[in-house]
């Protein structure tokens, strides 16, 4: 099993010996197909991306980058070496134009509209899956999940929520009752 890194790798010391990580980042065009070439993925799980709103309003052109060209480098590297991975792509449900609540729940063929630099770019991310499918029939399967939540996830009402819970629940915040 191999894994691409960016920078650090502390959150995945744990796995030890079971995972060969590689550090590269996915906006390095040529580091990306030789780590392709190398591992010959039979299955790829593309989460590499830029994915805090804030950010994406800061930095929009490193998150077009990120999100955008590094999906193409990754597309790119695996049509390169004739692979027949299944890519499955991460998108985002920032892609959506904003729904009223009598739309809920959103279904795949609500429209799109992105609000953000981020949601622009995941789904020109998605686009470019499709387009690679389509041209070159590769096998990518791209998702769209909803409220993505992980123990170093911040900065997003999610996962602020489920944080205060946690920390409600673990005594190191007091319940406030509204009302």
């Amino acid at each position: 099993m191999h894994g691409m890194v960016h920078d650090e790798t502390k959150h995945l010391d744990h796995l030890g010996d079971k995972i060969r990580l590689h550090s590269c980042s996915i906006t390095d065009k040529d580091g990306v197909n030789d780590i392709i070439c190398k591992a010959k993925p039979d299955y790829i799980f593309h989460l590499a991306a830029q994915s805090l709103l804030t950010n994406s309003w800061l930095y929009p052109e490193q998150t077009i980058i990120i999100n955008t060209l590094g999906t193409i480098n990754l597309l790119e590297a695996v049509k390169a070496n004739g692979l027949g991975s299944v890519t499955e792509i991460i998108c985002s449900s920032d892609e959506y134009a904003s729904q009223n609540t009598s739309d809920a729940p959103i279904t795949e063929s609500a429209s799109f509209g992105p609000s953000s630099p981020y949601g622009v770019s995941k789904l020109a991310a998605d686009m470019m899956g499709y387009i690679y499918w389509q041209k070159y029939n590769m096998k990518i399967i791209r998702v769209r999940p909803f409220s993505i939540i992980g123990p170093r996830k911040t900065s997003d009402a999610c996962s602020d929520f489920a944080r205060g819970i946690v920390e409600i629940e673990t005594g190191k915040k007091v319940k406030v009752w509204c009302g």
